[in-house]
């Protein structure tokens, strides 16, 4: 029965690629509550939408990107593109899940696991689950400069450059009503710190503080061991140098004392 379950799936949630619901590990978080330990940069809040606009600059920086590419591919003539092809999917395939963060208008988050192998409609269908918007109206971008994913192409996560971790905005174009999150997947999935989210998907930041903490107290106690180590030993270097001068002046016959004289 569902009482036996530890969390039940949003309503509506598809069980996207047939993975369990579990395994995206989804947490929802708001935006204020990791933004005062982000950089600046991160620190931009709302922004409107024509910060995203592709600019002349963009396009210049894209085409010398592309020429780059370009030239790499040529010099890369004898390996066929079945070949690169290959390469790429045992690249994706060997990499840790991707964090998905994807940031929506009200700067509330959804974060979530996905496999590099794993297509973008996929991340469209997983969202239609949790958020009420219009599906036809939803888009999902990456920015700056804004780019459009493309629900239709068929691309995975690591052939989009949606790894190793990615964060995407959420937005229900120009006639759609504001998306907003459905209120089981808010009441149900909510995390209240920033080492929950922090821990999301890897080590906690903790652990590593921890073992930090560790290595210098065995250090300080090292050096502490070592400096009452040496101290003990000039002791012991003085006070045999002493008996040795005690011992030399006692030992002296009393028949060499009178070739001294005054």
């Amino acid at each position: 029965g569902a009482g036996g379950r530890a969390a039940a799936p949003p309503p509506g949630a598809p069980k996207a690629s047939g993975s369990p619901q579990q395994d995206r590990g989804l947490i929802v978080f708001h935006e204020d509550l990791v933004v005062s330990s982000a950089s600046p940069s991160d620190q931009q809040g709302e922004l409107p939408d024509d910060f995203y606009e592709f600019t002349a600059q963009d396009f210049s920086k894209l085409q010398h990107s592309k020429q780059r590419q370009a030239s790499a591919e040529e010099g890369r003539t004898l390996q066929t593109r079945a070949m690169r092809e290959k390469e790429r999917r045992e690249k994706a395939s060997a990499m840790a899940p991707v964090r998905v963060r994807v940031v929506l208008p009200s700067r509330w988050c959804l974060q979530f696991l996905f496999k590099a192998t794993e297509r973008v409609a996929d991340i469209y269908d997983y969202v239609l689950g949790l958020v009420d918007c219009d599906a036809k109206a939803l888009e999902l971008f990456t920015a700056p400069p804004r780019s459009v994913l493309s629900r239709s192409s068929g691309e995975s996560l690591y052939a989009a450059g949606l790894v190793p971790s990615a964060r995407i905005y959420l937005s229900s174009g120009r006639g759609g009503g504001e998306p907003a999150l459905r209120p089981q997947v808010l009441q149900q999935y909510s995390v209240h710190s920033v080492e929950a989210v922090a821990a999301h998907g890897g080590r906690k930041s903790g652990a590593v503080q921890e073992e930090g903490a560790k290595a210098a107290g065995k250090g300080a106690a090292g050096s502490a061991l070592a400096s009452s180590q040496a101290a003990a030993g000039r002791q012991s270097a003085s006070a045999g140098q002493s008996t040795n001068k005690d011992s030399k002046k006692k030992g002296l016959p009393k028949w060499f004392k009178g070739f001294g004289g005054k």
